[in-house]
């Protein structure tokens, strides 16, 4: 599960890969590790039983996307806003050293 976490905040994603995390610490490790220690009155042994098994589902989910293969249509940085940036900059640069 990180390593498709780390995968998808490479690609651009972050939201994708925040979003498995709350489905990890929150959703599934909390409510697995309560259900197992609790309700089946297993204690701390259901405790880590449900740490140990709670990358499972957003490890699932990590598969999916990188199986939906979305991420390969990402950009990271848009062609045309970075040659404005370029140009802009080679302006100031050439207006700083005509001023001086």
């Amino acid at each position: 599960m990180y390593t498709l976490d780390s995968f998808v905040i490479g690609v651009g994603a972050a939201n994708v890969a925040m979003i498995n995390a709350l489905l990890d610490a929150v959703i599934v490790r909390l409510s697995a590790s309560w259900f197992l220690a609790f309700t089946l009155d297993m204690g701390f042994p259901g405790i880590y039983y449900g740490q140990a098994i709670s990358p499972i589902l957003p490890a699932i989910a990590g598969l999916l996307y990188f199986a939906s293969r979305k991420w390969e249509h990402k950009t990271l940085v848009n062609v045309k806003k970075s040659k404005l940036y370029v140009i802009r900059m080679t302006n100031l640069i050439s207006k700083e050293n005509n001023e001086l």
